[in-house]
């Protein structure tokens, strides 16, 4: 089953498994191994990274491994730095959490929610906490939940773009990378193709794996590229606002209203829901479920996310650069 993949997966058997009897041998055995399995991996991505913490190891040095000096070129200079991120996703269990954070929730949205609501029968212990008619509502409206999946891959890469601006003023190695001659927005736009093109390697297995594809087939590879301009500002805004990763995780939370439009679109019936218009986020979403014209609705989408994302991008070239003190430092 599909729920190997999923990290949770194998404790909801187990624990489920005391309020039904009527469990298969087959089916604890699998989900005890599994619990095992990504409990094993967990403590396997916890130890590296304390190993590493107590290591020493800083993006600092990443960036000296890197050799990215202040009299090379900007082609040299980039090249230098896109390893040193991609380094950096990779050290990072967080953040590499959030690099595949997307196939995990599609696999749960797409293919793990419609197999529990398709065997959920009247004596199971989880369908006596709704009312009958809930159960039934929320398996009509799978393709919502679907819709969710795929909004939530840009924005959690978005959060993962500016947190490794913010490990940088964590670190406090600005100052260094003032001194290149590649420009902060220069920067910016370099990690913005860096985490758009991840994104992209990441998003066609979890469309696969999730089964997401839904809708009209040329009006959900459209929404596609609709949802993929969040990127762009969800981690500019991050970025700009946050001055440590403290305050981006709270950003982060705070950025959970933007992947909500496909649920609360569920409630909503008519022009009602061009309310959730409003939200950006929302018009890759409502193209896919067919809720507003696919013409009218890329317009929009490809204005408001391209509005936030010109604006967000002006603040940060207005934004003082910080200034490079000594080579000591």
């Amino acid at each position: 089953p599909f729920g190997v993949f999923s990290p949770v997966w194998g404790g909801l058997v187990v624990l489920t498994s005391v309020f039904e009897p009527r469990a298969s041998g087959q089916t604890l055995a699998l989900g005890i191994a599994t619990l095992l399995l990504w409990n094993g991996i967990g403590f396997f991505l916890a130890r590296k990274g304390i190993a590493g913490l107590l290591s020493g190891q800083t993006r600092r040095e990443l960036f000296n491994k890197s050799r990215v000096l202040p009299n090379t070129g900007i082609l040299q200079s980039l090249n230098k730095l896109i390893p040193a991120d991609i380094r950096m996703i990779l050290r990072d269990p967080m953040t590499l959490m959030i690099a595949f954070l997307p196939i995990l929730v599609a696999v749960i949205m797409g293919r793990g929610l419609p197999f529990v609501l398709g065997n959920l029968g009247s004596n199971d212990f989880f369908f006596s906490l709704l009312p009958q008619g809930v159960w039934a509502f929320l398996g009509s409206n799978i393709d919502h939940f679907r819709s969710f999946a795929l909004v939530l891959g840009p924005v959690m890469y978005g959060v993962l773009a500016a947190f490794l601006v913010l490990d940088e003023k964590d670190e406090e190695i600005e100052d260094f990378l003032s001194t290149l001659p590649v420009s902060r927005p220069r920067m910016f736009v370099s990690r913005i193709i860096l985490l758009g093109g991840l994104y992209g390697i990441v998003l066609l297995p979890a469309v696969w794996l999730g089964g997401l594809v839904h809708g009209v087939p040329i009006s959900f590879i459209l929404s596609l590229f609709i949802d993929v301009l969040a990127l762009p500002w969800v981690f500019l805004g991050i970025s700009f606002v946050a001055s440590t990763k403290v305050q981006g995780l709270a950003l982060a939370k705070l950025m959970g209203i933007l992947i909500l439009p496909p649920l609360l679109a569920m409630g909503l019936e008519g022009r009602w829901v061009l309310l959730l218009g409003l939200v950006p986020t929302s018009w890759g979403s409502l193209i896919r479920l067919g809720l507003v014209n696919p013409v009218l609705g890329s317009a929009a989408g490809l204005g408001m996310n391209g509005l936030a994302g010109v604006w967000l991008y002006r603040l940060h070239r207005g934004k003082p650069t910080p200034q490079f003190h000594s080579v000591a430092e």
